[in-house]
């Protein structure tokens, strides 16, 4: 098997029909099987995957495992020559696994660990792609230089990324929404760290990719609808973005590094509310 597409669910029965239905439309010249691990949902999705897509695969997590794990129990029941992590809540708008599996079988990109495609919001406007990594240069910029020097904090600095026109861009890390990974690299390098169960795991893992001298990158002719974004966070959410950023930041950078972070982070944070509540 060239590709094994693994998807995660988690009571969302629409999003994931969609998602394969435009999966199986879209792809094709490439010998790929898809793998859907479902987080125990409520919903009736194991039981609509199993009666519309009998070829799917179907792994009943038991519990909701959050995003890594649930990805970690479809890579290893893959024995395909790469994984294609794919969001429930994406649409293909072209032969985006192809595009991308090709990209990784050319010569010319054999360091590559991981790769992903130009992300949209249903509305074909730019979505975030890629990242990249968590600095306390980038949290400096963001509090103090980032209005006078804006574009060089985009283009440098913000964790987040948006493709900007059709050339392949090296990046820190891919989004989670669309990752092929080579998986012979996640032989070398170990799958996801349980540690994580959402938010900043592919940032981890890909940090884990270039240290070992792979890099990644993403390959904006492959084009995916994304419907879920940043934009969406409930309050429950951002507590669990802010927890997942501080063990990545532990593991990378160290207890110190975190530390201070927060120290910054929780002081100007605060600051800013104040100076926006004195204003109104």
């Amino acid at each position: 098997m060239d590709v094994s597409v693994i998807i995660v669910s988690f009571n969302n029965k629409e999003l994931t029909r969609n998602c394969l239905n435009s999966l199986y439309e879209k792809t094709k010249g490439v010998d790929f099987d898809v793998i859907v691990v479902d987080n125990d949902s409520h919903d009736g999705s194991a039981a609509m995957i199993e009666n519309e897509f009998p070829s799917v695969k179907l792994i009943q997590s038991g519990s909701n495992l959050g995003f890594g794990k649930a990805n970690n129990l479809g890579i290893e029941s893959s024995d395909a020559n790469y994984v294609f992590l794919l969001n429930n809540d994406t649409i293909l708008v072209n032969n985006a696994v192809k595009l991308l599996f090709d990209k990784m079988e050319s010569s010319n990109y054999s360091k590559l660990a991981c790769c992903g495609g130009a992300l949209f919001n249903q509305d074909m406007t730019k979505q975030i792609s890629f990242g990249r990594f968590p600095t306390l240069t980038a949290l400096f910029f963001y509090y103090f230089l980032s209005k006078i020097f804006p574009d060089y904090y985009s283009k440098n600095l913000f964790m987040a990324g948006y493709v900007d026109d059709e050339t392949p861009v090296i990046v820190d890390y891919v989004t989670g929404a669309d990752m092929l990974i080579r998986k012979s690299v996640l032989d070398k390098c170990g799958n996801f760290d349980d540690d994580f169960f959402l938010y900043f795991e592919e940032t981890e893992l890909c940090s884990r990719f270039i240290k070992a001298g792979y890099r990644n990158m993403i390959f904006p002719e492959a084009k995916i609808i994304h419907l879920c974004g940043m934009s969406t966070m409930n309050i429950e959410r951002e507590k669990i973005f802010n927890e997942s950023l501080y063990i990545y930041l532990n593991k990378n950078k160290g207890k110190l590094y975190t530390t201070l972070y927060k120290l910054i982070s929780s002081t100007f944070s605060k600051t800013g509310k104040l100076i926006k509540n004195l204003y109104k």
